[in-house]
């Protein structure tokens, strides 16, 4: 069958036939088919570029912090007792101060814009928020059904928290208000710089769901020793699943094309696949990439 279209004989040029079109619109239709998925990779390849442009920026301000205070910050207060009712805002103010985010702000580059979420009290909310994060979170663990599937899809630039010497971050600061506004010493000490041996090969920062990842390897209960997500591995703590309803202890390793951004303590990042940072070594009972071991 031709497809020149054919004229009558005053030279006006025909409509295209029935077949004509569904040929066109096939063809058409295959074309978008191939490349959407093209087009999906390169769209999630340039959020992984601007969020680890992002860990970046807040990964130096750590290492600026760290450099001229001699000591990471803590990751932040907690509240007890002392330092009066939960619903006090000033109180709940003076807290949020303490949280490394805030901490560092000062610290942030004068190109990076600084959006203070009040509900959170959050100075670095904006920049924290990854590129490829999305509103509304299901039960992380309602509908696993195989690696980085049914997790939050919110996600968030966070810290490795533990405390010297599994993890840079302090997981708490214990003292009281009075003594934090004060500065007077407390039970727990931030991680010196002095301390870490190997900057260049420590994990400060990464993607995560909530804002943190419980490092595995610090306490019995974060070390991994349930498969959630069903691929024959461990990838969760038992504590954190238990208490905090978190796969892979609340970090996000499938997030960008099946890997994540970290960011080492020398303020550098690196992009990851999650087979190879996630991985944990059941005959020493610690994860087997050396950046997570100092």
């Amino acid at each position: 069958m031709s497809m020149q279209c054919k004229t009558s004989t005053n030279g006006i040029r025909k409509a295209f036939t029935l077949i004509e079109l569904l040929v066109v619109i096939s063809i058409i239709a295959l074309l978008m088919a191939i490349m959407m998925p093209a087009l999906g990779k390169a769209k999630e390849a340039a959020k992984r570029v601007i969020c680890g442009s992002n860990q970046k920026q807040l990964a130096e301000a750590v290492y600026t912090y760290s450099t001229e205070n001699g000591q990471l910050p803590w990751y932040g207060l907690v509240h007890d007792p002392s330092n009066g009712h939960i619903g006090d805002k000033e109180m709940w103010l003076k807290i949020a101060e303490s949280y490394w985010y805030n901490v560092i702000a000062e610290y942030m580059s004068s190109d990076i814009e600084l959006d203070f979420d009040k509900k959170i009290s959050d100075k670095t909310a904006k920049v924290r928020t990854c590129p490829s994060s999305r509103k509304g979170d299901p039960d992380p663990l309602a509908n696993f059904s195989g690696p980085g599937k049914g997790l939050r899809r919110t996600c968030y630039v966070g810290v490795n928290y533990g405390g010297y010497p599994g993890a840079p971050f302090e997981y708490h600061y214990s003292g009281s208000l009075s003594s934090y506004v004060s500065g007077n010493s407390v039970a727990h000490s931030p991680v010196r710089i002095s301390k870490i041996k190997n900057p260049t090969e420590w994990i400060m920062l990464m993607d995560t769901q909530t804002g943190l990842c419980y490092s595995p390897g610090t306490c019995e209960s974060w070390n991994l020793t349930i498969d959630a997500d069903g691929d024959g591995e461990y990838d969760s703590g038992n504590g954190i699943i238990n208490t905090n309803r978190l796969a892979y202890n609340g970090a996000h390793p499938f997030l960008h094309s099946k890997g994540m951004n970290i960011a080492l303590c020398d303020g550098h990042v690196e992009y990851m696949k999650a087979k190879k940072i996630w991985k944990w070594d059941k005959e020493h009972r610690r994860m087997a990439h050396r950046y997570w071991n100092q």
